[in-house]
């Protein structure tokens, strides 16, 4: 559970930058994927997911799509409706 120290950390700081609140998120699901117990696992991402839902998911993800050295690189563009991104 060392691996998931770090991006807590990050996330609970008071400097946190809003691209690093989603590289945070996504390294916390990919380590609970990869988790032993499966049942477990399944119920922290399901818990994960549910407050993404309640969170400025726009302004999240353009923060990533603004940031110089991610850009689009780290999104599927045939999963991006631009069109609905802004309201």
């Amino acid at each position: 559970m060392d691996a998931i120290k770090y991006p807590l950390s990050i996330n609970i700081s008071d400097k946190t930058r809003l691209h690093e609140v989603i590289q945070g998120l996504a390294y916390i699901i990919q380590i609970w994927n990869n988790f032993s117990d499966e049942y477990l696992a399944a119920k922290l991402i399901a818990r994960i997911e549910r407050r993404w839902k309640k969170w400025e998911q726009p302004i999240l993800i353009l923060s990533c799509i603004l940031h110089l050295e991610y850009r689009l690189k780290l999104f599927n563009n045939r999963n991006i409706n631009y069109v609905t991104m802004g309201s």
